[in-house]
């Protein structure tokens, strides 16, 4: 094969120089690449078996090298369909996965926004528990200081009781008030005695009547007896036990008796 140079221009390199007459570009070889790509022309391929002094059959080289083209070519139109084909759905496929991640990003900014709420609303309990906390310990101190102030008083109070105590109560024992107090305390047990005692014996004499006549305040005790506790019998005459009568008279078939109760007659009917 002849290259036709033309006039003023660089002179031209054949370009598959390494093609012999018995090369199978289409199958083996550097140049199969560009014939499956299609660089490597069929007519141009045709020309590769046409050398001087020989020429191959050219209707068995231009039908073999027609067909290699044709299949060639539906090879490269289905291989591109096949590439569309898997990039539209490997398109759609990530589509579908950056949806799902942006939905994903969308509820983690939303957690993040309710965290960092959550983190303020925590940041501000923790100063105000920390100024409560000064002020408690603030309070404690002033508290342990008026606790040392109470102590060093009480002690001092301790020491002045024990340096004074003896002599007040000598001095309240040997005062009015505290005699006084003793001589109300004998009447009040006294007559909580005698209203026992009279309770009883009204309880276990139903049939003698009781009279309250006025207190005789010449007797040494006040007006009060030893209360006696009295039985009356069947018979119509009174018995007596721990005490004594002071009068007995009849009065219309009555006996009236006047015991040491206080302020009170016993009449027998």
């Amino acid at each position: 094969m002849w290259l036709k140079i033309i006039k003023g221009e660089d002179p031209l390199v054949p370009r598959w120089s390494a093609i012999s007459q018995s090369s199978q570009v289409w199958t083996e070889g550097p140049l199969s690449e560009e014939y499956l790509r299609g660089a490597l022309h069929p007519a141009l391929a045709k020309h590769v078996y046409e050398c001087a002094g020989y020429k191959c059959p050219a209707s068995q080289s231009r039908r073999l090298v027609q067909n290699q083209h044709e299949r060639i070519l539906v090879l490269w139109v289905v291989n591109k369909e096949l590439k569309l084909g898997a990039n539209q759905e490997l398109i759609a496929t990530i589509e579908l996965h950056v949806k799902g991640l942006e939905e994903d990003v969308n509820m983690l900014r939303v957690e993040l926004e309710s965290l960092k709420n959550q983190l303020r609303e925590l940041e501000q309990e923790v100063r105000v528990l920390c100024s409560s906390l000064d002020g408690a310990r603030n309070d404690r101190a002033r508290l342990e200081g008026d606790v040392m102030s109470l102590t060093e008083v009480a002690t001092l109070l301790e020491a002045e009781l024990k340096a004074e105590g003896s002599k007040v109560v000598v001095a309240y024992k040997a005062s009015r008030g505290f005699e006084s107090g003793l001589k109300k305390m004998g009447r009040v047990s006294y007559e909580f005695g005698y209203r026992v005692a009279l309770e009883r014996f009204r309880r276990k004499h139903p049939e003698i009547a009781i009279e309250f006549p006025s207190p005789n305040k010449g007797s040494g005790s006040g007006g009060y007896g030893a209360p006696p506790r009295l039985v009356a019998s069947r018979e119509g005459h009174l018995s007596q036990t721990r005490g004594r009568c002071e009068a007995s008279t009849k009065l219309g078939g009555v006996l009236v008796v006047q015991v040491f109760f206080p302020h009170s007659v016993v009449r027998y009917m």
